[in-house]
C-alpha cells in the first residue's frame, strides 16, 4: 500500500508495521490492565502486524476497534482523523485552534 505523498518539511511517513510496535509498546507500558496488554493480546499483535499494512482506512478502524472496547464513535473519529492526515500529506506536526477539537 503506498504512503501518501509527503509535503516539503515533512518527516517520513510511520509504516503501518511501525505503528503497530509504538501502538503495543504503548498499551503493554501505560495501560497495563487493559485486556490486549497481557498474554491474550500476543495474538491480537500477531494479527495487526500480518495484515494492518494491506487494510484501507476501514479496515483499520475495524482492526484497531478492541483498543477502544469496539465503540463505533472512535473508528468514525479514527477514519476521519486519517482523512485528515491525508489531506496535509501527513505532517510531523499540526496546530490548530482549541475550537477545531471541541464538540459543536
Amino acid at each position: 500500500m503506498p504512503h501518501p505523498a509527503l509535503v516539503p518539511g515533512a518527516v517520513a511517513v510511520v509504516t503501518p508495521l511501525e505503528a503497530v510496535y509504538e501502538l503495543r509498546d504503548y498499551v503493554e507500558r501505560n495501560l497495563r490492565d487493559h485486556l490486549l496488554a497481557g498474554e491474550i493480546g500476543e495474538i491480537y499483535w500477531n494479527f495487526l502486524e500480518e495484515t494492518l499494512p494491506f487494510l484501507d482506512a476501514a479496515g483499520r478502524a475495524r482492526a484497531l476497534g478492541p483498543l477502544w472496547a469496539e465503540l463505533e464513535e472512535f473508528g468514525d473519529l479514527y477514519q476521519t482523523l486519517k482523512r485528515a492526515l491525508d489531506q496535509l500529506g501527513h505532517p510531523a506536526e499540526v496546530f490548530t485552534s482549541l475550537g477545531a477539537l471541541a464538540d459543536r
